[in-house]
Parts: C-alpha cells; sequence; structure tokens
C-alpha cells in the first residue's frame, strides 16, 4: 500500500528529529482508580452526564436516559432522530440536546419545542457542550465548522482548527461570537466570578475567553485529549475529563500531511493510526510496539490508543490529582462527570460503564 511505503521513507528521514508528548508524572501519576471504582450501570457508550433538579440525565447513542444511581438502573425518557451529541439542564427545568446532525433541541422548561440549528445565520455543524447559566441563556461550543461529532478523528487528523464557542439569547435568537478558530473546544464552564472557561481538545489545553475575543491560557501540554470540563462542588476547582490519550506515533502522523492523507483515502477509521475510545476489540486494530501481549498479558504501560483518565484542579486549573485506567484496563473513553451529593459520577464512553467514586475516598491519592 501507497501509505506503508510514503510511512517508511518519511520515518527514515525524521529519525533524527524528536516527536514527545507529556509524561504521566506527579499530579497525572497513573493508578487504577476508575477500574476500581463502584460501577452503577453497564450500557453502551454512555455519554453527556448532567445533574438537573429532577434527578441526573445522560445519552446513549439517539437516547436521553434518567438515572437512578441508588438500584443502578436508568429509563429512557427522550428518544431522538440523530445521536446525542451533548447536553445540559436548563435552571427551573429542561433540557438542551445537542445532537450529530447539527441541532439543538429544548425539551421541557421556558422554551419547550424550541429548535436551533444556526447561530448569526451559520450552520450548526458540530455541537460539542452546552450550558445553559439561566432559563434565557445559552453558551455553545462548535468543535468544527467543516465536521459532524461523529467524523471527530477526521477533524483531529485533518488540524481543521475551525471551532467557535457563542453566546446565544434564547428569546431573541441573538448570538454573540465569543472565540473562533479553535481545535475543537469540546467542553465549557463558568467560575463562580462568570469567567468562560474551555477545554480545546487539539492543542491539549484549557482556555479562558476574555470580552474582547481574546483568550489566556491556564493549562496546556496535556498528555491526552480533554473532554468535558465541570466546576467541583462549591466551585472549588475543576474536574476535567481526558477521552484519549497523546501518543508520539500519532503526533508523528498528524504533523506529516502526505501520509495522513494516504491512511485516510485507503484504511478504514476503525483501523486508522489515531486516537480511540476503547482498543482491544479487533485483531485488525493498529498496535503501537510495546502493546503487544507478553506471555498472553497486555502490560498496564502499554501505549494503547485508548486510556481512561479523570484530572481534578485546583481553583487556579493546575492538576493536584488524577484517577485512571491504565493499558491493561477496561475503563477508558472518559468523556463526562458531574460532582454530585458528595460523589463523582463518571461516564466511561469507552469501557461501557457509568461508575462512581465517593469523595471521602478522594482525600488521598488511590
Amino acid at each position: 500500500m501507497k501509505m506503508f511505503q510514503n510511512l517508511s521513507i518519511a520515518w527514515q528521514k525524521f529519525r533524527g528529529s524528536t516527536v514527545s508528548v507529556p509524561s504521566l508524572d506527579g499530579a497525572l501519576k497513573p493508578n487504577t482508580a476508575l477500574d476500581k471504582a463502584s460501577a452503577i450501570l453497564e450500557l453502551q457508550s454512555p455519554d453527556n452526564l448532567v445533574a438537573a433538579h429532577d434527578g441526573t440525565y445522560f445519552s446513549t447513542g439517539a437516547d436521553i436516559h434518567i438515572l437512578n444511581d441508588a438500584t443502578g438502573s436508568s429509563k429512557v425518557v427522550f428518544t431522538f432522530e440523530s445521536t446525542v451529541s451533548c447536553l445540559a439542564a436548563i435552571p427551573n427545568g429542561g433540557l438542551a440536546v445537542g445532537l450529530d446532525d447539527g441541532s439543538i433541541h429544548f425539551n421541557g422548561g421556558r422554551f419547550d419545542g424550541l429548535i436551533i440549528s444556526s447561530v448569526n445565520g451559520k450552520s450548526i455543524k458540530c455541537p460539542t457542550a452546552i450550558i445553559c447559566p439561566d432559563e434565557k441563556t445559552m453558551l455553545l461550543c462548535v468543535g468544527s465548522s467543516k465536521n459532524s461529532p461523529d467524523n471527530w478523528r477526521l477533524d483531529l487528523m485533518t488540524q481543521k482548527s475551525c471551532g467557535s464557542v457563542w453566546q446565544v439569547d434564547l428569546k431573541s435568537g441573538k448570538a454573540k461570537l465569543h472565540a473562533s478558530k479553535l481545535a475543537y473546544p469540546y467542553g465549557i464552564m463558568l467560575t463562580k466570578e462568570g469567567q468562560i472557561i474551555v477545554s480545546e481538545s487539539w492543542r491539549h489545553r484549557i482556555i479562558t475567553l476574555q470580552q474582547d475575543g481574546r483568550f489566556q491560557v491556564l493549562l496546556d501540554h496535556l498528555p491526552g485529549y480533554p473532554a468535558r470540563i465541570i466546576p467541583a462542588s462549591g466551585f472549588n476547582g475543576a474536574w476535567l475529563c481526558i477521552f484519549a490519550p497523546r501518543r508520539a506515533i500519532i503526533e508523528f502522523m498528524i504533523r506529516n500531511k502526505k501520509i495522513c492523507n494516504d491512511m485516510i483515502q485507503e484504511v478504514e477509521e476503525q483501523y486508522w493510526l489515531a486516537p480511540s475510545l476503547s482498543t482491544g476489540t479487533d485483531f485488525k486494530e493498529p498496535l503501537l510496539g510495546g502493546e503487544v501481549k507478553q506471555l498472553g498479558i497486555l502490560k498496564p504501560w502499554a501505549p494503547t490508543r485508548s486510556y481512561g483518565l479523570l484530572v481534578q484542579l485546583n481553583e487556579n486549573f493546575q492538576p493536584v490529582k488524577s484517577f485512571h485506567s491504565r493499558g491493561d484496563g477496561n475503563r477508558h473513553g472518559i468523556t463526562s462527570c458531574i460532582d454530585t451529593k458528595g460523589k463523582l459520577i463518571i461516564a466511561s464512553k469507552g469501557g461501557h460503564a457509568i461508575v462512581s467514586l465517593n469523595h471521602s475516598a478522594l482525600e488521598c491519592n488511590p
């Protein structure tokens, strides 16, 4: 295949250069906390956990469930015609639901039945995160103007950097652009002072948006691709979900456009040399060297394309603690969490499970 011929040539030219990613050390030192966490529910690809006044909701595919964590069960409350890509609770009742088709639906509350599919005349191609600070305002992350949420790998490998953040007045329909040319904004939150915090996945960082459209980097050089970010209890810091790890060979592929384009054209997407929400389920998946099993055992430090990581950030948005599912674990693809009732509830989209960690268990490093 042309791709492998070009890969060999490029690697020979690149051998004297360095491709490196940040190591998991200090506050990010690996552990097995997520694999040891209590399982609440096991089902296909749970995502978008939100705490509403009447319960905890989450999505899986095109369905939205309400969770009963006491019994370990859930019930479907809404079903849509497209996969749910993001979800937010509206103060005083209702949900804002972003779909893969680019539309945002309001179910319940003051604007029940409202559907938004564009902002300032521009179609919403890729809704990735929503928050509603009050019942008439929506803050929206559009991950990309080129690719839909289910094409996130393509957006990463082609490095489009055409994401944006908007503030929408639900009553008038007017929208204000807070930031553009972002590399896949995937999570958004407000601090108690009203600052807008955004996780920018493809640049591996957390930023805060300024009123004049500029931004300040709060945390960069993350070892993975950040997803949703939420305030910790009492706004005492934040929780950051990392949905997939960075790997040197993947960075190498992204930098070498010719090889990357050949891979996109010639290889099925699930077999790309790219991040994944889960690995080890198909013998045709690419292996990253140390991922080869020894004596039938996958080592915990194996450099898999998927990983499980949840990071606790302090008030200055610096990591102070982390919770992991390592290469040999099965709680990978952490995309969403909520901090409620003295515990964390965490969605492992790649591990097909919702798990919980009590705050008392978080007081010391697991």
